[in-house]
């Protein structure tokens, strides 16, 4: 299992905030996705052989939200 934090410039609306939480969620392979609008960010626990980051990329984009950064997670 993989954990990161996907970081938002435009993560404004609380709505899409947990519209993409469930969005990402629904992924195979993601196992968590837990969203924090109040440093607009979204930490992804998943399996790396089965999702890859620009896949959960792909589901920001498609809801007009853009990843600013990505950042590696310990486990634990």
């Amino acid at each position: 299992m993989k954990r990161q934090t996907f970081l938002f410039r435009d993560l404004t609306c609380p709505s899409c905030a947990a519209r993409l939480e469930t969005s990402v969620r629904k992924i195979q392979g993601v196992r968590s996705a837990t969203i924090s609008f109040a440093t607009g960010s979204l930490t992804v626990e998943y399996d790396e052989t089965a999702v890859t980051p620009e896949q959960i990329a792909q589901v920001a984009r498609a809801l007009d939200l853009t990843v600013a950064s990505i950042i590696d997670r310990p486990q634990g």
